[in-house]
């Protein structure tokens, strides 16, 4: 290997789990000769040599419902959690009001979502898992009408896509990119692995 320090590109180094295996794992042996550590590692929580009790946090972003086995996967993240980690989770809910809503036709229910949760279903499976301290609420995203109308547009919905597309070419450019905070299709979780953290 040569000397030069490897170019980086501006956009943050995160290998997409869609992407296939080989390709991912080329994705983060750049990141990781960009960051000079081996930060970014490919696999699964099943498959990668991750020590017990070692991470303080972990953020799961759209990820359970795609899970095979809900309840294994929680039971791994704590295991890796130290004492007093901390679980942030963020789902679909049929809690929701888009749910509530939309019905058959919420905009969730796709063939890749393999489990639905609402607030005490998430909570109940937390409790069973071994978490302690959870606190379940309605989660917020911040949009742009312009990226709430190209949802809508490649996810149909029979009078809501036409009306919203309708509503984003009446306003003006500046206006559609401007960011909003609205309440989202989701909830966001966030629970405790019991136990007090070391000391440092």
């Amino acid at each position: 290997m040569s000397g030069t320090t490897p170019k980086c590109e501006s956009r943050p180094c995160s290998p997409n789990p869609s992407q296939t295996q080989p390709l991912a794992a080329g994705r983060s042996e750049k990141c990781n000769r960009c960051l000079a550590s081996p930060a970014v590692s490919v696999g699964t929580l099943e498959t990668l040599p991750l020590a017990r009790d070692r991470f303080g946090a972990v953020l799961a972003a759209d990820v359970i419902e795609h899970v095979r086995d809900p309840q294994g996967w929680l039971r791994r993240i704590h295991e890796l959690l130290a004492p007093g980690g901390i679980l942030l989770l963020i789902t679909p809910s049929l809690d929701s009001w888009t749910r509530r809503l939309l019905r058959a036709r919420w905009m969730e229910y796709k063939v890749e979502h393999l489990y639905y949760f609402s607030a005490v279903s998430i909570r109940r499976l937390l409790e069973r898992c071994g978490f302690d301290v959870i606190r379940v609420s309605p989660s917020r995203k911040v949009l742009t009408l312009d990226y709430i109308s190209r949802h809508f547009d490649r996810f149909r919905v029979p009078i809501l896509s036409p009306l919203i597309g309708l509503l984003r070419r009446a306003v003006p450019g500046r206006i559609a990119h401007r960011h909003l905070l609205v309440p989202a299709s989701g909830l966001l979780a966030v629970a405790r692995k019991a136990g007090a953290r070391p000391p440092l």
